[in-house]
């Protein structure tokens, strides 16, 4: 007995496999989740590398956001929720509560967040293909998309980028599950998750308005748009008024962060996409866009399944998935409108960063299901197809997963540009402990030599380099709530008399700097004017005294100035 699938925005059903199949599926799904919790736990635990830059910034909030909800101190975590970043979106931060609540506080419990992330995205990633396609599209779309370099790296550090994947993944299944915008409590909980993705990152609408195109456009083609069959009266007048049941509860939650923040976001997120800040991350002699997209984002891998697969599907022209009406049905239609409008904008911007691109992955993902089951006639070729597909893939990840034998064996193979395996992608990297030089010693030093008198004291470090910065430190210092706050010379800070303007406007009462770094260790657009403040701090031109030097690494040292009479 076989039934019929749901259907995509506007699609009438198709067929779709039985029940044992689709039992069968529901399992590989519970199995393969499984697994991948099981490998992230043990990456979280092997990986002492030190969260810096972005992600310490994030961890730094949300010990803040902990520290009011332990003191049970309503007033100041709605202000520190309200100022947060005041440049970038809240919501990753508030993901690690709950797991602070059950396990304490640490960079471990806050991973776990990630972990809930990886079951969301892989249940609606399955119900989306499932529900577009069939049940084994949708499982092996979730193999493949979670063993992208991208996305499991991701998923191993507190980035809002893997989260909102998730999200956007949410969205795109509930927006198929809508029936062409039709079931008002569906279309409601679709202004919940918009909601909750502006406060992800202001660039959720991006990845979501082209399917919400496709879908209202095929509602009004409709001679009479589907009534509901809510009883509610509320899901009635949602489904009578989708656009407005998914804009009032989504701009609602969004403004309880963005009324106080938004002109400052919206300027951030311009001049990180397309002006100066996007200028320091696209420096000459980087590898292109595309080739960074292959080589860390999808892999050579899977790029190379999608052309080969898919070019020999189209050439086989079998039925068995309608492979000649997907090109010119809805349903392409839908995963089209997915790719363009985001590759359109990170086609636009000089900023090279990679990680923006995760929540078109899973486009690629179900390409390359679709393609394997488009040319295997035969289930047992469909897994053949499958398993040789996935071969290198997974050893590839898990390469980037566990310890290798001999650390300083550590090689990258390549066919020409291409990467075939490496230990390290960029945002994957196989456990390690780089960057552990015992950090938290200069905190603690300052903390000593501090004369606390209840106002923050302003620390301004004077170096930016991926494992000593201000970002590092402040996370760092927030596992003990103290009056110590670290802050940069500047973000890209040019002019070395602004620098010294903003030591004397934060009324600073300690300079860090360091020595030791090789000029090509340090960021140059990052670390402008270090050394002509460090100079004048020799001259003796500027009111601080050195105190201590702490030994990070080999000639590595941190610098402690203290401000006289201080």
């Amino acid at each position: 007995m076989k039934r019929e699938p749901p259907s995509a925005p506007g699609q009438p059903p198709g067929p779709c496999a039985g029940a044992p199949r689709d039992t069968f599926c529901w399992a590989g799904l519970a199995l393969v989740t499984l697994c991948l919790l099981a490998i992230n736990h043990f990456y979280y635990l092997t990986n002492t590398r030190v969260p810096t830059y972005d992600e310490a910034w994030y961890l730094e909030t949300s010990l803040h956001f902990y520290h009011a909800l332990a003191d049970h101190d309503p007033g100041r975590f709605l202000y520190l929720y309200k100022t947060a970043f005041q440049t970038k979106a809240p919501l990753i931060s508030l993901l690690p509560q709950p797991f602070y609540v059950l396990f304490g506080t640490s960079h471990w419990s806050a991973l776990l967040a990630n972990s809930l992330c990886l079951v969301i995205s892989n249940l609606c990633l399955f119900l989306l293909a499932r529900r577009l396609f069939a049940a084994e599209v949708g499982l092996m779309a979730v193999v493949f998309y979670q063993t992208m370099p991208l996305v499991y790296g991701l998923s191993r550090t507190l980035m809002a980028e893997y989260a909102l994947a998730t999200l956007v993944l949410a969205w795109l299944y509930l927006l198929t599950a809508s029936e062409g915008l039709s079931r008002g409590a569906i279309n409601f909980a679709l202004g919940v998750v918009l909601g909750l993705g502006l406060l992800m990152k202001i660039v959720f609408p991006i990845f979501i308005a082209g399917p919400l195109l496709v879908a209202w456009m095929l509602r009004r083609r409709r001679a009479k748009p589907l009534a509901g069959a809510e009883t509610f009266w509320l899901w009635r007048l949602c489904a009578r008024r989708p656009l407005a049941a998914i804009a009032v509860p989504g701009l609602g939650i969004a403004a309880t962060w963005y009324a106080f923040n938004l002109m400052n976001v919206l300027r951030f997120a311009w001049e990180n996409a397309y002006g100066g800040i996007a200028a320091g991350y696209s420096a000459t002699g980087q590898p292109s866009r595309l080739l960074l997209a292959i080589n860390e984002g999808t892999s050579l891998y899977y790029a190379a399944a999608v052309l080969l697969l898919g070019l020999g599907a189209l050439a086989a022209g079998r039925k068995r998935l309608q492979w000649k009406e997907l090109i010119s049905n809805e349903r392409a239609l839908f995963l089209l409108s997915w790719l363009v409008a985001p590759l359109l904008a990170v086609s636009a911007s000089s900023n090279r960063e990679i990680r923006f691109v995760i929540p078109v992955l899973p486009v690629v993902a179900i390409l390359v299901a679709l393609s394997i089951f488009q040319m295997g006639r035969r289930r047992s070729l469909q897994g053949v197809l499958a398993l040789l597909v996935l071969i290198l893939p997974l050893r590839l990840y898990a390469e980037l997963s566990f310890r290798p034998a001999a650390p300083s064996r550590q090689t990258t193979t390549q066919l020409g540009p291409f990467v075939l395996f490496s230990s390290d992608l960029g945002w994957a990297h196989s456990p390690d402990s780089k960057g552990a030089w015992g950090q938290e010693r200069i905190w603690e030093a300052i903390h000593r030599i501090d004369t606390p008198d209840g106002k923050p004291h302003y620390v301004i470090v004077g170096v930016e380099h991926p494992f000593l910065n201000a970002n590092m430190l402040s996370y760092l210092s927030a596992y003990t709530p103290s009056n110590l706050r670290f802050t940069s010379l500047g973000y890209a800070e040019s002019s070395a008399d602004r620098a010294v303007e903003r030591i004397y406007r934060m009324d600073a009462r300690f300079l860090l700097m360091a020595e030791g770094f090789h000029g090509s260790e340090l960021p140059g657009f990052l670390n402008q004017v270090n050394a002509e403040v460090r100079r004048r701090l020799d001259r003796g031109e500027l009111p601080f005294r050195l105190q201590l030097k702490i030994v990070l690494r080999e000639n590595i040292q941190a610098l402690i100035y203290k401000r006289e009479g201080a």
